[in-house]
This record gives structure tokens, C-alpha cells and sequence, in this order.
């Protein structure tokens, strides 16, 4: 195991699930003291849970770390920005890619508005290049077999639709009619 941060302590908000849950394992991997802080109690205990099964040390902080209320269900005093990736077929080799962002702070800064824009351009470049080096492969590897993970759920949802759609529209007598 990489002690490299042992004695030290690193707080992850988020920490019960997705990314979150990512980094505060490797942090543990790594020797970390983790404090697991998610607004879901049971979240903090399952992750911090594991985090010590595996040879880590960790505590759940369950609750809102912020203070904001979002826990409750109150969100008007948090900061939020949100992020729409729309992915649609424009043939069978390429596809549109439409994105924007929302947020709820700084609304007329326009410093902030430009690194906004800049930051999610820079992880939209990098979606592209991923995007791209998978439609490759395909194209390389046709018939190899596809891998479901757990946080590519949503995609692979809309890519069963599309290929279903597909398959309809190859049919002679199909009712589904693609859009001009």
C-alpha cells in the first residue's frame, strides 16, 4: 500500500457515492485518515465501512457539511451548476454534441462566466477525444462484446434506444420515421 499521505486526514464531501466515493478510497489507499461526509447517514457508514474492511482508517460525517440546509431539502442558500450534454446521431459515424451550463451565483460577473465557459469547454475537448478513441475502436473492433459499468448507466440507456430505434427503422414496415 502507498502510505504516502499517512498522517494525514482528508475530509470528501460527497464521499457516499460516484466520484466521491473514488477518491476517498484511493485517498485511503493511499493512508489517509478519511472522513466520509455525505448528506446520506447510511452512504457515510457503508463507505467508511469498506474503507476499513479494505485496511484503511475512516469515519462517516453524515449530514449537511455546508450547513445549507440542502439536506432538508432546502437548497436556496447553496451554490449550484449544472452541466446538459445532449449526444444526438447525425450518421452512423458521427454525432452531434450540444452542452451548455446553468448556474445560480455570479450571474452578472463576467470573470466568472468566461472561466465557466472555459472550464466546461476544456472537459468538453476532452469528452470529444474520449468520444472519439471509442468510436474507433468500434469501428476496429466491431463485434466485440460491450461492458456495462455502473456509472456509464445513463449512456448506455440512450444507447440501447438508439440502437432500438435503429433496428425499427430497418424494418420494411416500420412506423418510426426519422426526423429531417
Amino acid at each position: 500500500m502507498d502510505d504516502s499521505l499517512r498522517n494525514r486526514t482528508a475530509l470528501v464531501t460527497g464521499a457516499g457515492s460516484g466520484m466521491g466515493r473514488a477518491h476517498a478510497e484511493l485517498l485511503a489507499e493511499r493512508g489517509a485518515h478519511v472522513v466520509v461526509q455525505d448528506v446520506v447517514p447510511e452512504r457515510t457508514e457503508t463507505v467508511a465501512g469498506a474503507i476499513r474492511a479494505a485496511g484503511g482508517s475512516a469515519e462517516p460525517l453524515p449530514g449537511d457539511a455546508a450547513g445549507t440546509g440542502a439536506s432538508e431539502g432546502d437548497r436556496s442558500r447553496g451554490v449550484e451548476l449544472r452541466s446538459f450534454n445532449m449526444i444526438t446521431p447525425e450518421t452512423d459515424r458521427s454525432c452531434f454534441y450540444f452542452y451548455t451550463h446553468v448556474r445560480n451565483f455570479a450571474l452578472t460577473d463576467e470573470q466568472v462566466d468566461e472561466r465557466v465557459k472555459s472550464l466546461f469547454r476544456e472537459a468538453f475537448l476532452e469528452d470529444k477525444t474520449v468520444i472519439e478513441g471509442v468510436q474507433r475502436g468500434n469501428e476496429r473492433f466491431p463485434d466485440s462484446p460491450r461492458v456495462d459499468a455502473a456509472f456509464d448507466r445513463a449512456p448506455m440507456m440512450a444507447r440501447r434506444v438508439v440502437e432500438r430505434r435503429a433496428r425499427q427503422e430497418a424494418m420494411p414496415d416500420s412506423r418510426v420515421v426519422a426526423a429531417e
